[in-house]
């Protein structure tokens, strides 16, 4: 009887064991599989910043042209106008 119970025991402190090292090994996994994770969304939400400010940089130059093409347009038929009511007068 004796026997069986030392081989019991040493089974289940063998057990607890692999256990333990199983746990070890699948806790390193999800920390690296972790730190991975937020390193990619980090470097994700450093490229969406800085693809916005070019975007927004873009954007206001392009409204930038487009607002001085309307000026000068504007500015255009302004002359034309007061050109036009000289000629009336």
């Amino acid at each position: 009887m004796d026997k069986y119970r030392k081989q019991i025991e040493e089974l289940k402190v063998n057990h607890e064991n692999e256990v333990t090292k199983i746990m070890r090994e699948d806790n390193i996994k999800y920390q690296k599989l972790f730190t991975e994770k937020v390193q990619s969304e980090e470097s994700l939400k450093v490229k969406f910043e800085n693809d916005k400010k070019k975007l927004i940089k873009d954007f206001d130059e392009k409204m930038n042209i487009e607002i001085n093409n309307l000026i000068e347009k504007e500015k255009i038929h302004q002359e034309k106008i007061v050109g036009e009511q000289v000629l009336i007068i």
